[in-house]
């Protein structure tokens, strides 16, 4: 939290939860919000989000089934700006969710590099087969190309 602005979302049905939450975990704290975002029908919220200039993107769990994964893709691109990162983790709990995932983030110009879990404490460590990637906006132009694959290779 730390001074950021968040901006916590989800469906309508589960933001009382989320605000219950956000009070008992973040008491006293202003900043940070709670707005409802469907992603099959995001463009009210997206814009109020990508607004207040979107610099993280947090998503766990969202990718269960095919009929959600072109929203929620669509969802990140919207709401991502040329330095935006998002981190989005997920049980791969079929192979046609996944690759369905990997072809949707190609067609909408984001590249994604898989993190690796062995780093996490073994806590952290999940028996599932659960997948933690990061997502950025692909390169628009040669030079900036340039400019990310040395950012690329300096990690």
């Amino acid at each position: 939290i730390f001074g950021a602005h968040i901006i916590s979302t989800d469906l309508a049905m589960a933001l009382p939860l989320l605000q219950q939450n956000i009070e008992f975990n973040c008491p006293g704290k202003d900043n940070v919000r709670v707005l409802e975002l469907d992603w099959k029908n995001n463009q009210v919220t997206s814009q109020k989000l990508s607004d207040d200039g979107v610099d993280y993107i947090v998503a766990a769990d969202c990718l269960y089934e095919e009929e959600a994964v072109g929203p929620f893709v669509d969802t990140i691109r919207k709401l991502s700006g040329p330095k935006t990162v998002a981190w989005v983790a997920f049980e791969r709990r079929t192979e046609a969710v996944a690759n369905l995932f990997h072809a949707q983030l190609g067609l909408k110009q984001l590249r994604a590099d898989r993190l690796s879990l062995r780093s996490l404490p073994a806590a952290y460590q999940s028996q599932l087969h659960v997948e933690l990637w990061e997502i950025k906006r692909a390169p628009s132009s040669r030079s900036e190309e340039r400019r990310v694959g040395k950012e690329c290779r300096s990690r």
